[in-house]
């Protein structure tokens, strides 16, 4: 597990740290702070294949760059021909010589670090294979994101042109390499073509049924999930009803309990990231997903981290840490403040003295 994170120059984040990570680590703060953030640095420095992760970060906020003609790629819809660009990584969204970002995490034996860099024009000068790039054309240098003990490095070159990079296939690790899971859930709900392939890979286990107990939560009378061969679709059968209903029809609380459910067993010795996740929740379940998210995490030893808007999402954790004295020690939530380097780190207890006397601890903008 990681145990500190240090993020310099990516996006707004300038320089932040996050310090004494736990099993759950729940991430707060106004707006523009950088929480999401966070997040994608975490995947970016534990990454498997660091490109094909820049252009699925990039592409999830539909940081594309669209061809300017036709003629540029004949032959295919524009949509396809779209390509992540890399500008909005780095902090002012400038793309030019000399700029970088980097990634550091810690944990108590290793240490991985993950730096992007745009090279100045000394190593353009010296490296003969950039003697046709056009103006506006950058190559990427990236010094490895593996997880490896402190003081070794490796360097490699992405070949980018105009500040972008292709839309890479899914990168399959070689055979014997086996890396930390990591998984990342945004707030768009379904994600056709994935959960039904983490969803067969479940059944017949034994996390089938502590997803079923999850969903439960909302909905006691489901009885069965099914993926619908051929399509991404997943059903759900009730209890004395012969319906098979698409579980997009069940309301998005039960939406949002399957795809963490699933996410969390697919992440199994790794890292979950969770963005917003209180999303599609009422306030009357979220101590029971709080519940859920620690007894996985804990049977199947993997870290979260989260990040949320809600005082009533932080208030439910509070409540489960409170309920459950065994929790206490996985639990931790980290405040990012606005031109503050060091996240405000709170313990469990202090957690629950806090709200126990409603105490904010969302940031100075919500007070």
């Amino acid at each position: 597990m990681l145990s500190d994170l240090h993020i310099r120059k990516y996006r707004g984040l300038v320089s932040t740290r996050l310090t004494d990570l736990t099993r759950i680590n729940l991430i707060v703060g106004t707006n523009k702070v950088g929480k999401s953030s966070v997040l994608e640095a975490v995947e970016i420095l534990l990454s498997d294949h660091v490109p094909s992760t820049l252009c699925q970060v990039a592409a999830r906020r539909a940081e594309v760059e669209l061809p300017k003609s036709q003629d540029e790629d004949p032959g295919f819809p524009t949509v396809y021909r779209a390509r992540p660009t890399l500008s909005h990584l780095f902090a002012g969204h400038l793309l030019q010589e000399g700029v970088e970002f980097s990634i550091e995490g810690n944990s108590s034996t290793l240490g991985a670090v993950c730096t992007i860099q745009v090279p100045g024009p000394d190593y353009r000068r010296s490296n003969d294979t950039l003697e046709h790039w056009g103006q506006g054309s950058f190559p990427f240098i990236l010094k490895s994101s593996q997880l490896r003990p402190r003081g070794n490095s490796q360097t490699t070159t992405l070949i980018s042109e105009r500040g972008t990079l292709p839309n890479l296939p899914h990168h399959v690790p070689p055979a014997g390499k086996v890396r930390p899971a990591v998984r990342y859930v945004g707030t768009e709900g379904l994600e056709p073509g994935r959960l039904d392939q983490l969803w067969d890979a479940i059944v017949l286990t034994p996390e089938e049924q502590h997803v079923l107990d999850a969903l439960g939560i909302i909905e006691p009378g489901i009885e069965r999930l099914a993926a619908l061969q051929g399509s991404a679709t997943i059903l759900v059968k009730l209890r004395n009803s012969d319906a098979r209903i698409p579980i997009g029809s069940m309301g998005e609380g039960i939406k949002r309990l399957f795809v963490l459910a699933v996410h969390a067993a697919a992440s199994a010795g790794g890292i979950l990231l969770i963005d917003e996740v209180d999303t599609g929740l009422h306030h009357s379940v979220m101590a029971r997903m709080w519940r859920l998210l620690v007894e996985s995490a804990r049977r199947l030893n993997v870290q979260v981290l989260a990040t949320t808007h809600s005082d009533d999402c932080v208030s439910s954790m509070s409540q489960v840490c409170g309920e459950f004295e065994g929790f206490r020690k996985e639990v931790s939530l980290h405040r990012l403040d606005a031109g503050v380097e060091t996240a405000t780190r709170y313990s469990a207890e202090e957690l629950i003295i806090a709200f126990r006397g409603r105490m904010e601890v969302r940031g100075h903008a919500a007070r």
